[in-house]
């Protein structure tokens, strides 16, 4: 014996169609937040260069390092080699804005291993922060 619930009168059942249609943008919503295979498998060891990054391995920097170089020298207009490397270490930031979300902007909430590194041009220094492999990357 099935339950019924008594309709309000002139109300009719929802069809199994108006009630797909309604869940569809629910779950979409779901499922994109969730993180793929291939993200949640990659790890330090499995990351590569974004493309037109150098990936020659007698580089003398890191290509994280070698795309913050690019920034600066695009940004500025000069030749890459005119930009001296200060320094440069590892950091672990506390998400996927590398900690400077810009007004309104979402950032995954995990801590991303990335770099700080301190270029300069004359008597200017500029503090970049990137991502592990360069391909986020954020002046401060």
């Amino acid at each position: 014996m099935t339950a019924r619930f008594p309709l309000k009168e002139g109300k009719r059942p929802a069809s199994p169609t108006a009630l797909l249609l309604a869940m569809l943008p629910i779950a979409l919503i779901w499922a994109g937040c969730g993180r793929s295979v291939d993200e949640l498998l990659t790890g330090p060891e499995t990351l590569e260069a974004p493309a037109g990054l150098p990936v020659d391995p007698d580089a003398p920097y890191p290509p994280a390092i070698a795309a913050a170089i690019g920034r600066l020298s695009d940004e500025l207009g000069v030749a890459p080699q005119s930009i001296e490397v200060v320094n440069f270490e590892e950091v672990e930031w506390p998400d996927g804005c590398l900690g400077l979300p810009s007004l309104y902007e979402v950032c995954t909430d995990a801590v991303t291993p990335g770099w700080r590194v301190r270029l300069s041009l004359g008597e200017e220094v500029y503090t970049f922060r990137t991502d592990a492999v360069g391909a986020e990357l954020r002046e401060e």
